[in-house]
């Protein structure tokens, strides 16, 4: 038989309290978290658990009713942009919360999209047509060719020495991908590999090789187009 929901019910917490009134035993976000569920609690109290240490008093919230004057929403876009407003503690919980959260409920949201170079490459073309940085991303797909999950892995240059390909190897062990479809742009806009990019894929498809992970595709981004570095035969 299934079993009606219990609906738990606090007396709202209104800012005319006292800041220094401690709460009572019990009524502190953390421990009707663990009584009752997450979905209990208030967005600033969500938000204070995130951001402090401990809340224990009227003034521990406070700072979470500041950060959510707006509304959620709108923390949530000020903490994409990096405003600079925002105490840079509670930034860093709040965005690491917020991607947390959407890594976790975009694989629900619709069907997972196989991997097609000439569908995602000139997508990904698109979206870093304009940036002034080399930035490495990568793909990880399943053992039927769908993408699992898009990770950014280092924003530089592939000659330096901080580019490692552990870096791409050790997401795709934790995902659990069978296979691995790196890219990254050219801020010049010319999408033919460079004799740096040629070095570091044939070091990432042996190292893959040994993990039984497969190398399935480097795409190197110009400004709206993209070359294939398996079509060009580096793979």
């Amino acid at each position: 038989m299934k079993r009606a929901a219990v609906v738990v019910q606090f007396p709202l917490v209104t800012s005319s309290a006292s800041p220094e009134r401690r709460l009572a035993y019990g009524e502190d976000p953390a421990a009707r978290l663990r009584r009752h569920g997450a979905d209990t609690l208030s967005d600033t109290e969500l938000v204070a658990l995130l951001t402090r240490s401990h809340v224990r008093t009227e003034a521990d919230l406070q700072p979470a009713r500041a950060l959510l004057r707006d509304g959620l929403a709108p923390l949530l876009r000020r903490v994409t942009v990096g405003a600079a407003d925002l105490p840079r503690r509670d930034a860093t919980r709040l965005a690491a919360a917020f991607e947390l959260a959407r890594r976790a409920i975009a694989p629900l949201a619709e069907p997972l999209e196989r991997f097609n170079p000439t569908v995602i490459g000139p997508r990904l073309a698109s979206r870093y047509a304009l940036d002034p940085q080399e930035r490495l991303g990568a793909l990880f797909l399943d053992t039927r060719g769908r993408i699992l999950s898009e990770r950014a892995v280092f924003v530089g240059t592939l000659h330096s020495a901080t580019v490692s390909t552990r870096d791409v190897l050790q997401l795709a062990l934790a995902l659990h991908a069978k296979a691995v479809v790196v890219f990254h742009n050219h801020p010049s806009g010319d999408p033919q590999p460079s004799d740096e990019d040629v070095a570091y894929t044939r070091r990432l498809a042996s190292a893959a090789q040994l993990l039984d992970i497969d190398l399935v595709d480097h795409l190197v981004l110009g400004r709206r187009r993209y070359s294939s570095m398996k079509a060009q035969g580096f793979i």
